[in-house]
């Protein structure tokens, strides 16, 4: 059964996050700040998004599709780390097919649960990939393409959560905050989310970083 009310926004009150709803009145949800805790925080906004029609995915996600086009960092980019989207996130694979079809270096990250890490991998089409680690479509092992993180002029990452100084909130596991400490410096790195994912400011702790820019269905908030 679809849900009766649509997500409409979230923002960050005095006491805690308010989420309206399309249709609603009055606020309808309210994540007091005892949740404000990474953990909690990230439960809750999965909820919310994961809540989220597949009209209203579809709909936001290529409304930022054209604002990403419209950014210089990414038309110029010629190699581009890229997540296939899984779980209502902003979706990806359109991005995959226009940036293939122009010719450009599409990379897709492979989860290593031993390690903790990840490491990206070329991709040339949508069909080489395969649900894997975690549910999330990753390169079939043999067509895997390892990628020297010198090569890479822009990296776009998923997040459960973003704030307006450019933190993310991940899954938990910690695997881009140890990719993005290796990165080149000077690598653009960009991240997309709908924009009531997007709070004022996160918990955050002393190893988190920052992405230079989020682009949403509301807006492209480029971070100082």
């Amino acid at each position: 059964m679809e849900p009766i009310l649509q997500l409409s926004l979230v923002f960050v009150g005095k006491d805690g996050v308010w989420v309206f709803f399309h249709e609603a009145k009055d606020f309808v949800v309210l994540i007091p700040r005892r949740y404000m805790k990474k953990r909690e925080l990230r439960e809750r906004m999965l909820e919310l998004r994961e809540g989220m029609l597949h009209s209203e995915v579809a709909a936001m996600s290529k409304t930022i599709h054209t604002y990403l086009q419209s950014l210089p960092s990414f038309r110029n980019a010629k190699n581009i780390f890229l997540y296939a989207s899984t779980r209502n996130e902003v979706e990806t694979d359109d991005i995959i097919v226009n940036l293939l079809q122009a010719g450009k270096g599409v990379a897709i990250p492979v989860v290593n649960k031993g390690t903790k890490e990840i490491v990206f991998s070329f991709i040339e089409s949508l069909d080489e990939l395969m649900p894997s680690t975690y549910g999330i479509r990753e390169p079939l092992p043999n067509s895997l393409r390892p990628v020297a993180l010198d090569s890479v002029d822009l990296i776009i990452i998923p997040g459960v959560a973003f704030d307006m100084r450019g933190y993310r909130l991940g899954y938990g596991g910690g695997y881009y905050d140890r990719f993005l400490e290796k990165l080149p410096e000077g690598v653009h790195k960009m991240g997309l989310a709908f924009d009531f994912q997007v709070l004022e400011a996160l918990p955050v702790e002393e190893h988190d970083l920052k992405v230079d820019t989020i682009i949403t269905e509301e807006r492209i908030i480029k971070v100082e």
